[in-house]
């Protein structure tokens, strides 16, 4: 493969068009390089606003597998 080779594709999407279509373009990536897809969904916390109390819990969801994997 001629190139960069990528090993991951990160995406974040919010729901909007635009944002499918960035998936769309993420996918054909990591299909090209043979990557792990990682999709973040992004929500908009001023427009939820009974969602904020959630943002505690995000930075640790799945770091015991992520932990595992790196050691």
């Amino acid at each position: 493969m001629h190139g960069k080779h990528f090993s991951r594709v990160l995406v974040a999407i919010d729901g909007s068009t635009s944002s499918m279509h960035a998936i769309d373009y993420a996918i054909s990536i990591a299909v090209k390089n043979d990557s792990q897809l990682i999709i973040l969904y992004v929500i908009d916390f001023y427009k939820y606003t009974h969602l904020s109390s959630s943002i505690i819990l995000a930075p640790t969801f799945g770091s015991e597998k992520y932990l595992e994997e790196k050691s």
